[in-house]
């Protein structure tokens, strides 16, 4: 099963029930259908996730429900994408520095994330090409990005600047 197929899957499987009047249960698992393909998913916290949908400009904010205990669209930001996109480089968020690091086409996106759930695209970094990797550290402090446009591992040091 390729990664795609599996992020659709899991798209579907938005949260564990025990009883939810009037859903679509099947095997404990609460499905809800999105008209999109995404790219990548990450979540920012047990109630909020994102979603990337393939190649769109735009990424899907959700959040749950406490009443209902379902996922709904809250926002979407609006994001640098490009033509081409592999799935390789998967969103990540670091919760210390409230940075969600998302690729989408040939850029990589640096969103910040307040307390009050507010998104805001704060730098992106144009690769030239969608067929790139990378991974940040743990602590948010350095990303590695390999494409093959330079054909070279890039470092970099993340520095936040106080304004």
């Amino acid at each position: 099963m390729n990664l795609r197929i599996i992020q659709f899957l899991v798209l579907k499987m938005i949260m564990k029930y025990q009883q939810v009047n009037n859903k679509k249960i099947k095997n404990g698992l609460l499905y809800k259908k999105i008209n999109q393909e995404g790219e990548r998913l990450c979540f920012i916290s047990d109630s909020l996730f994102i979603v990337q949908p393939y190649l769109s400009s735009k990424m899907n904010i959700y959040e749950l429900n406490h009443q209902t205990k379902l996922f709904n669209q809250i926002n979407e930001l609006q994001i640098k994408n490009g033509s081409s996109c592999h799935c390789f480089f998967e969103s990540q968020y670091i919760k210390q520095k409230q940075i969600l690091v998302c690729k989408n086409g040939f850029n990589i996106n640096l969103i910040k994330i307040n307390q009050q759930a507010e998104f805001k695209l704060i730098q992106f970094i144009d690769l030239g090409t969608g067929n790139s990797f990378g991974r940040l550290t743990a602590d948010g402090q350095f990303m590695v990005i390999w494409d093959d446009k330079t054909q070279q591992i890039q470092i970099f040091l993340f520095k936040e600047i106080k304004k």
